[in-house]
C-alpha cells in the first residue's frame, strides 16, 4: 500500500488542549518538538497553535464555558452576545431563574444599547448563541425555568 492511501486521522483539539499546548512552550517546560512528539502533533499544526496563541488565549479568558470546544464560532453580534452572557451569570449567580423568552427579551434591550438596529433574537439565534456559550436552560425542582 502506499503512503497516500493510509492517510492519517486529523487531529482536532480543544481551546483548553491548545491552551496547554501554549503554556508548556511559554514556560520553556517543553519545545514545539517535544509536543508535537508527545501527542502525535504534526509541526505544523503545532507551528499554527502558537502563532494563535495571542486569539486562542484571549477566546479561552472571555469564554471560559467553552474551553471545551473544538472551535468557538463568532457572530456580528459578539461584543453583545458577551455583555448578554455576563448579564445571564450574574443573574444565575443571584439565584435568579432564566429562561428563553427572558434571554430574548434582554438581547433586544441589549442589541438597542450596542447600536444593532437590524438584530431581531429569534428561536434559531438562542439556540445557535447558546451553544456558543453553553448555556443549557433547566427547570429546577418548583420553578419555571432556570440556567445552568
Amino acid at each position: 500500500m502506499n503512503s497516500r492511501s493510509q492517510a492519517t486521522k486529523r487531529k482536532i483539539f480543544t481551546l483548553s488542549q491548545k491552551v496547554k499546548f501554549i503554556k508548556l512552550i511559554d514556560s520553556k517546560e517543553k519545545t514545539q518538538t517535544q509536543i508535537c512528539d508527545e501527542y502525535k502533533i504534526p509541526p505544523g499544526t503545532m507551528s499554527g497553535i502558537y502563532k494563535r496563541r495571542d486569539e486562542i488565549l484571549k477566546l479561552c479568558e472571555e469564554n471560559v464555558l467553552a474551553a471545551d470546544k473544538q472551535k468557538i464560532k463568532s457572530s456580528k453580534y459578539d461584543d453583545m452576545e458577551i455583555a448578554l452572557v455576563e448579564w445571564i451569570r450574574d443573574k444565575v449567580c443571584n439565584g435568579i431563574p432564566i429562561d428563553g423568552p427572558i434571554v430574548m427579551t434582554k438581547a433586544e434591550q441589549y442589541a438597542i444599547r450596542f447600536n444593532y438596529s437590524d438584530f431581531k433574537p429569534n428561536p434559531g439565534w438562542l439556540e445557535r448563541f447558546k451553544n456558543r456559550f453553553s448555556i443549557k436552560f433547566t427547570k429546577k425542582h418548583g420553578e419555571s425555568g432556570a440556567v445552568e
